[in-house]
């Protein structure tokens, strides 16, 4: 007979055998393993295959892979559902979207769980309240890899409007919305999409944290993402071996005759910073900021960046040119009014990184993009607000061919290298500008661009 050890972790009560191996924090109200059979109806074409911890349940294109009863719970007040999902080709960026609903519940409160191919990978969780509004949370990815299997669980309490998206066992968005009473429960939940096979579903009426996802199901250091979407990185970044000769500076004490600004905006010095926003903040009345100048392939651009408030976006493009290489300010190119279509999807090309993400509530991410085509390559995590106050803040672009880094206050938050092939060739020499959102007030200052040696 084998003695039991019990522990908490996280708050959460765990059962260990002697030899220290996890039992259930509770029994599940539904476990479907997809060992060759469901509790339910098996959708047109499905088909059982190798999964991650036996058999997996793939689903043929087009149709519903398997249609199961949920008991009689408290199910839409508080639970947790997950499931393993396994793409067999690398999933990321697609000029033409393709989506999957990887798992539904029926009912009044239409929980639906999605994956998309667009501008980047998207992973959603959308559901409805009592009233009919329409809540959702997700997470962005720069991609999946093929053949990897992904744990995704999704955790929600309607007394308190939280709701959880994990992947890998580990927190990838967590919100807190408006309460909402739940309606009558679902008696069915969908699961399965084409060509993704899915393993061990599992359905519970509480929310798990960390620690008990990661024991039932038995992940390990290699389930979780790497660098599939938010990488932190826990150094500083060094510019100082490439600091070159001064190219470019403007302290902001004079005048901005050597930026160009489109869009219906306000630019102006006030006590020696230069000032931004909109005239038309509560429009689509986004602007942008060019300096005149061309940059060379490799740079070292620094700025000061302080919110005049806490709402807002920001965005830096860099190497902007004509998408055939013509000067950004070329009268045969269409003109420009601020609509970021213009920019990401227009007549020029560019990389851009956003940060003070903090429109309707902080993703507390930065993004970097290249356009023409708005490509998501890499995540890193933004200090500017909500923790940070408003600064002022010491912002780093260092642009080495390829090679493309950003730092906040000297701290590194994005870390990428162009390969030149998945998204087209790497981008050269070209334009800066800064942009805004149309509620963002923003002040910059002590705006510096540097050649780079040592190259």
């Amino acid at each position: 007979m084998r003695n039991l050890i019990c522990l908490s972790v996280g708050g959460s009560l765990l059962l260990l055998t002697e030899v220290g191996t996890a039992v259930e924090p509770v029994p599940p109200l539904l476990q479907v393993p997809f060992d060759g059979t469901v509790p339910g109806k098996l959708g047109e074409d499905s088909t059982f295959v190798e999964g991650r911890l036996g058999q997996a349940l793939l689903t043929a294109e087009g149709k519903v892979g398997a249609t199961l009863p949920l008991p009689e719970n408290n199910l839409p007040a508080r639970g947790t559902v997950m499931f393993w999902v396994c793409p067999p080709e690398e999933l990321r960026h697609r000029q033409e979207a393709r989506r999957w609903t990887l798992l539904q519940m029926d009912g009044p409160w239409g929980l639906r769980l999605t994956l998309a191919e667009t501008s980047h990978l998207a992973l959603q969780v959308r559901w409805k309240t009592q009233e009919g509004q329409q809540e959702r949370i997700g997470f962005d990815y720069t991609h999946w890899k093929g053949g990897k299997w992904y744990h995704l669980t999704f955790t929600w309490n309607a007394a308190t409007g939280e709701a959880t998206l994990y992947l890998g066992g580990r927190i990838q968005r967590r919100r807190f919305g408006l309460p909402w009473t739940p309606t009558k429960p679902p008696t069915r939940l969908r699961i399965g999409a084409s060509g993704l096979p899915v393993d061990d579903l599992r359905v519970y009426s509480l929310m798990l944290g960390e620690a008990d996802i990661a024991a039932v199901a038995r992940l390990t250091p290699a389930d979780r993402p790497t660098d599939e979407g938010l990488v932190v990185y826990n150094r500083a970044i060094d510019v100082e071996p490439y600091r070159g000769d001064l190219l470019y500076e403007n302290d902001f004490s004079g005048d901005v005759s050597d930026w160009i600004l489109e869009g219906p905006g306000r630019v102006e010095i006030r006590n020696g910073w230069l000032y931004m926003e909109s005239k038309k903040p509560t429009e689509n009345g986004h602007i942008v900021l060019w300096n005149k100048r061309d940059f060379p392939d490799s740079f070292l651009a620094e700025w000061e960046f302080s919110p005049a408030y806490e709402e807002g976006l920001c965005i830096v493009f860099f190497a902007a040119k004509g998408r055939q290489g013509e000067d950004l300010f070329d009268p045969a190119l269409p003109p420009r009014d601020g609509t970021f279509r213009q920019y990401i999807k227009g007549a020029i090309n560019a990389y851009h990184i956003s940060y003070f993400r903090n429109i309707r509530q902080p993703t507390g991410q930065c993004n970097l993009r290249k356009n023409f085509g708005f490509y998501l390559v890499s995540i890193g995590k933004d200090p500017i607000l909500p923790r940070g106050g408003l600064g002022p803040y010491r912002l780093t672009l260092f642009k080495r061919g390829a090679h493309i880094q950003f730092g906040i206050d000297g701290r590194l938050i994005i870390d990428f290298v162009d390969d030149g092939q998945t998204y087209g060739p790497v981008l050269g020499g070209g334009k800066i500008g800064l942009r805004q959102m149309a509620p963002t007030k923003a002040y910059y200052d002590n705006f510096r661009v540097y050649a780079v040696r040592g190259q």
